[in-house]
């Protein structure tokens, strides 16, 4: 098991760094933001695992709740970013047809 956790651990930990640094290169991010989204990733997961590891100690039969709450967190953060990034959309003028040469001219600039 130790082995292939390690192995695991290997494949996953590139994952997160990779992914802030993919949204930092595609849109305009501002680095304290970046740096307050990661510094709260980190604290979440630590704090999480802390109060997750007293609950089980006390009843272990609390496993089935912590997946419930970890669920809901995860569905209320979504619908939010969903809302977030609805509000946050530019608007397309009239007549203006995307295609996916318009879309990634930006990129090319």
């Amino acid at each position: 098991l130790l082995i292939l956790g390690s192995a695991t651990g290997f494949v996953f930990a590139p994952l997160f760094p990779l992914s802030i640094s993919l949204i930092n290169q595609r849109l305009n991010v501002v680095p304290v933001l970046l740096a307050s989204v990661l510094c709260g990733a980190a604290l979440g997961a630590i704090v999480f695992q802390k109060l997750a590891g007293i609950i089980m100690d006390k009843n272990p039969k609390h496993f089935p709740t912590l997946l419930i709450v970890c669920i809901l967190i995860s569905i209320t953060l979504y619908i939010i970013s969903c809302f977030i990034r609805r509000r946050n959309r530019p608007a397309i003028p009239n007549g203006v047809i995307l295609t996916l040469d318009t879309f990634y001219e930006g990129d090319a600039q």
